[in-house]
Parts: C-alpha cells; structure tokens; sequence
C-alpha cells in the first residue's frame, strides 16, 4: 500500500511529527510537503494531511490543496492530524475548524499531536505575538509522541 503524507509546516513542528508518523506507518510511505513540488494524490492508495495551526487557521496553501485535490482526496483520504499547542476542547475545535467535514467524516483516523514554538524560526513580529498573547517567553514543545503511535495504530487496524 502506497501512503502519502500531504504536510504543511511552517516552523518545523508539522514535519518533524509527520516524519515520526512514517516511522510507525507499514508499506510504503512518502512525505510531501505542500509548499514544495505536488505530486498528485491520484498514485497514492492512502492520503494523510498534516497541518500546523498558525493564528487560530491552517495555512492558505493546504487549504487550496484541499480544495484543488477535493475529488482525489474524497475518495483516499485516511488521516487528519494537526499540530497545535491547545488541549482538550480547545484542541478539538482547532481540528474541525482546520478540515473540511466531508473529510473529517470519511478519514479514519485523527490526530492532534501537540505543538511547539520555535522562538529561534520566528520573526520579531511572531515571538512579539506569542509572548503577548500565549504569555511564553521561550522556545517550547508540547508534541504528543503517544499520539503519533495511536494514529498510526488507527490507520493499521484499517487495512486489516
């Protein structure tokens, strides 16, 4: 089984979890990150997307890469994940807020795995933000490894 896993990261999070899902992941798997060359969904049995949550959204770009593989990713998509730094409810409505319903309904697996701020990829503007108004001061990561693995389980029990 061919898997694609369609990320956008901006600071390096959403990789670096997209990364550690592969490891998990049986068969053939292929990162692609959505900023860089596209390689159509269509050759891939299984399709996961992947975003950072940047200012409370998902990036422009995936959302147009939803929207320009709608019909391909209707028909393949397995797996939703998201990074953020919110918990709990918070968390959760990031994720429904981040993905279309038609396809938050037919993936079978979703995942938050948690977040980080990079203080040392961000702009002045950004770490201004970020200490305002989220109130650290430093560098931090909160990434869900244990997460990561159940995701991967989901998505294995699915193919048996």
């Amino acid at each position: 089984m061919k898997t694609a896993i369609y990320y956008f990261s901006k600071h390096g999070t959403t990789k670096a979890c997209a990364e550690e899902l592969k490891r998990y992941l049986p068969g053939e798997t292929t990162l692609i990150a959505i900023d860089q060359e596209i390689i159509e969904p269509a050759q891939y049995d299984r399709i996961i997307l992947g975003s950072s949550i940047y200012m409370g959204e998902i990036s422009r770009k995936m959302k147009f890469f939803i929207k320009k593989h709608a019909e391909s990713l209707n028909k393949k998509i397995s797996g939703l994940f998201i990074c953020c730094m919110y918990e709990g409810e918070e968390a959760l409505e990031q994720f429904t807020k981040a993905f279309p319903e038609n396809l938050r309904n037919t993936a079978e697996a979703h995942g938050i795995f948690g977040g980080a701020f990079h203080f040392d990829k961000m702009n002045f503007i950004e770490r201004k933000i970020i200490k305002k108004v989220v109130q650290v001061e430093k560098s931090v990561s909160s990434i869900n490894n244990q997460a990561i693995k159940e995701f991967a389980k989901q998505l294995s029990h699915c193919n048996q």
